[in-house]
C-alpha cells in the first residue's frame, strides 16, 4: 500500500476515532502492513496537530472579535452590508455584533474548555 493510501486510511479512522484501542491499531497495522508502534505514533502526531490547529485558530476568533467590533464602522451604505442587516437600524445592528461578539467568545470558550 503506498503511503497516500495508508494516510487516507488512517484520516478516515481518524475522522471516527481519535483514540483507538489496542485492537484497532493492530487492525490498522495489519491492514497497512505496519508496525503497531508506527500506528500508535501517527495517532499521537495527528491529535497534537489538530490541538496545533485549535490553537492558531484561537487567535483567529481574536481577529474576528475585533472584525465584528468594527464591521460596520466604515460603511454608509446598506448595499454593502451584508443581507441580513439591510435595513436594521442602527441599534438593530449593535444587537447583532453584540451577538456575533457572543458567538466569537463561546467559540473560543469552546475550544479552551476542550484543551483542558
Amino acid at each position: 500500500m503506498d503511503i497516500d493510501s495508508a494516510t487516507a486510511t488512517l484520516e478516515n479512522f481518524y475522522r471516527n476515532n481519535k483514540h483507538p484501542n489496542l485492537q484497532e491499531k493492530a487492525m490498522l497495522a495489519k491492514s497497512l502492513n505496519q508496525l503497531e508502534f508506527i500506528i500508535d505514533k501517527w495517532f499521537e502526531n495527528r491529535r497534537a496537530e489538530e490541538i496545533k490547529d485549535l490553537s492558531s485558530y484561537d487567535k483567529d476568533v481574536d481577529t474576528y472579535e475585533n472584525f465584528i467590533k468594527t464591521l460596520f464602522e466604515h460603511q454608509q451604505i446598506d448595499s454593502t452590508r451584508p443581507s441580513e442587516l439591510v435595513g436594521m437600524d442602527s441599534d438593530e445592528i449593535e444587537a447583532h455584533q453584540q451577538r456575533m461578539v457572543e458567538l466569537a467568545r463561546g467559540i473560543r470558550w469552546l475550544f479552551e474548555f476542550t484543551d483542558m
